[in-house]
């Protein structure tokens, strides 16, 4: 899941502090980009200089946690998910990203606290919802899933992810005509090759499943 880089301005005093708060944020700012190209190990070689800098940023280990997970390496990047909400002042974003991890790692029901810690400080919050369907489809309760996929994507733009789980999940509940109809109207909308796939698996089944 993609995070949101958040930049976080702290009143120091003297010249030498001032400079290494410039430089905590340069590392974060340059690694937010390297995030955004998939180069997870120099953005950890930019995020670890900002905690060598500064220790106690909460950003950088949000950051890091982000990176971790990315490559699959859960426990660290639950580590660093905690030391960021630890250190940080309560944030939406920070929660979310610790559910993912706790999420990756099969701790589901402590990912669903943290999303809803979450959504308790912001109940819009995209990424937290996200995660609460995805909670909610692991453990087999698809009504409750799809409350959730359905909210983002009638309040969101076209999300391919959130398409394929609200599919995913009428076919579950033994809708799949009302699946294969949905993901007919959303191919009208939006080109992807997963979802077409999706599509033809859906068809498939029905074909091959019909009296």
């Amino acid at each position: 899941m993609k995070k949101v880089l958040i930049l976080i301005l702290c009143i120091v005093i003297g010249s030498t502090l001032i400079g290494c708060e410039s430089k905590v944020e340069t590392h974060n700012r340059d690694a937010l980009k390297f995030i955004r190209m998939g180069n997870y190990t120099e953005a950890l070689n930019l995020l670890n200089k900002a905690v060598e800098i500064d220790p106690e940023d909460d950003t950088s280990w949000n950051n890091i946690s982000l990176c971790y997970d990315a490559i699959g390496e859960y426990q660290l990047a639950l580590e660093a998910a905690q030391k960021a909400v630890n250190l940080g002042k309560e944030s939406e974003i920070e929660y979310s990203n610790l559910g993912n991890a706790y999420f990756d790692l099969g701790n589901v029901e402590e990912a669903k606290m943290a999303y809803e810690k979450a959504l308790e400080i912001d109940a819009d919050y995209f990424y937290a919802l996200y995660g609460m369907g995805i909670y909610y489809s692991a453990k087999e309760e698809y009504e409750q899933a799809l409350d959730y996929f359905y909210n983002l994507y009638e309040n969101n733009l076209i999300n391919v992810d959130v398409v394929r789980y609200i599919a995913y999940c009428n076919y579950k509940m033994g809708n799949v005509t009302e699946s294969i109809e949905f993901l007919q109207a959303e191919l009208d909308k939006v080109s992807s090759t997963e979802l077409e796939q999706l599509l033809e698996l859906l068809l498939e089944y029905r074909d091959t499943h019909t009296d």
